[in-house]
Formats: C-alpha cells, structure tokens, sequence
C-alpha cells in the first residue's frame, strides 16, 4: 500500500524500465517515509544498498540537513557525523 501511493508501477527487473520508473516515482516523494519506502524499492533494485544519506535544504534554519536510513548497525559516532553537516566527514 506504501508503494501504491509513491507509485502505481510495479517493480520491473529490467535495468531500462527500473531506471524510468525509479525516476518517475521520485518525483511524487515529498515526505520522509516515502523517501525511505522509495530507497528500500526503486532506488534499491537499481542500487543495493544498506546505507543510504539523504541531504536536503531546511528553509527554516537555512542550513544543508541530513537524515540517515540505515539496515546496518554503526558506531554512535559515525551515525552524528553523518548526520551533522558540519561535520569534517559530511563536508
């Protein structure tokens, strides 16, 4: 039901259609579970993955902010610097 509301396709296995409709259904993300349910599906048919970093311009504190989605366990520290755009590993 999660996928239906990013996108009415279904998931293809060919390299060609997955790329089109990973590009497709990008365009209707607009909250931050449907940026993860899309990474875990399109993004993760074309890409395997089990870190994935998203950036993304916060107009309220005009800063660069950084949300993590991982299926890995990290260590403490690295989880805050990849958070922290201020962080010498982020920059």
């Amino acid at each position: 039901a999660a996928l239906a509301a990013i996108s009415p396709f279904p998931l293809s296995t060919d390299p060609a259609e997955a790329i089109v409709r990973a590009a497709e259904s990008a365009l209707a993300v607009r909250r931050r579970y449907q940026f993860f349910v899309w990474t875990q599906s399109y993004l993760g048919r074309l890409i395997p993955h089990q870190l994935a970093v998203c950036g993304s311009y916060d107009r309220g504190s005009r800063e660069l902010m950084f949300d993590v989605f991982n299926s890995v366990s990290l260590e403490p520290a690295l989880m805050d610097a990849l958070g922290d755009a201020r962080s010498l590993l982020m920059q």
